[in-house]
């Protein structure tokens, strides 16, 4: 069931930002560069990887690492070759599970499994988790497809790193889903916006899990606001952007104080 917000809930800076950035509603007077910058990583990633396909990707066309640079492999596009689609965190090689050592040259994986296993068990994972949101593409049930990314990834030991899989998914189906990739981000996003989540988990260390409950709340209060409903996700992404405190691409509206505001009042709350 979706929760409804009542737009009332929201501060007056919020709604005064929200309208503000609504005279440029999904870009129709002027568009930011990363806007068709992204559009074409996401194109080249997944012309480059179908995910139909996603099963048969040799273990050399999946690795980073490689001197000279392969721009080519499925993880260097994900997290380098799309960055205008959205930026990823550090963590090293161990985030892919399986990559090439940059000194050696030569295959490394981490757990205890062969590497040809390993990579087995990874590029299937990528391809699961991917199937999985193409089911959700159709049924739109977001409890069943947090379960499934809960199950697969974010309870497990050596596996890809959630915001690897999360960006991927969104990079073969990005109406569907929000810039979003970690649950930090997340978190942060929706206090915010002042959305509860306490029932669910923080998303670290021993409390992980549900990343997927957690962006449909953040989708729920979104749709139910009367402007914010007519946004598509890459223009709710701009405002999303300048609250965290990134700046803005928008028509003067830069260095906006509206995270610091809101920061300060979620100090005095808590005291």
């Amino acid at each position: 069931m979706a929760i409804s917000y009542d737009p009332l809930n929201f501060s007056q800076e919020i709604e005064k930002k929200i309208q503000e950035y609504d005279k440029n509603r999904n870009f129709k007077n002027s568009k930011p560069d990363w806007l068709d910058k992204s559009a074409e990583q996401q194109k080249q990633f997944v012309s480059a990887f179908p995910k139909d396909q996603i099963r048969k990707i040799d273990m050399l066309k999946y690795v980073s690492g490689k001197k000279p640079t392969d721009r080519t492999t499925f993880t260097w596009m994900l997290e380098f070759g799309s960055r205008e689609f959205g930026r990823l965190g550090g963590r090293g090689m161990k985030k892919y599970v399986v990559g090439m050592d940059q000194k050696t040259q030569k295959i490394v994986k981490v757990g205890p499994d062969s590497i040809d296993k390993t990579y087995k068990n990874t590029i299937n994972l990528f391809a699961e988790c991917v199937d999985a949101a193409g089911k959700f593409d159709k049924d739109k049930d977001w409890e069943k497809l947090s379960d499934t990314i809960t199950e697969k990834i974010e309870t497990q030991k050596f596996t890809p790193y959630l915001f690897l899989i999360t960006k991927a998914i969104a990079m073969y189906y990005p109406e569907n889903f929000l810039y979003i990739w970690a649950h930090s981000y997340l978190n942060k996003t929706m206090d915010l916006f002042g959305i509860p989540r306490d029932d669910l988990p923080e998303g670290s260390g021993n409390d992980k899990g549900e990343f997927y409950k957690k962006m449909k709340r953040l989708v729920d209060a979104k749709n139910s606001h009367p402007i914010m409903k007519e946004w598509d996700n890459k223009y709710f992404r701009e405002l999303v952007e300048e609250m965290h405190g990134y700046g803005s691409t928008q028509p003067a509206q830069k260095d906006s104080p509206l995270l610091k505001f809101l920061k300060d009042g979620m100090v005095m709350q808590a005291n």
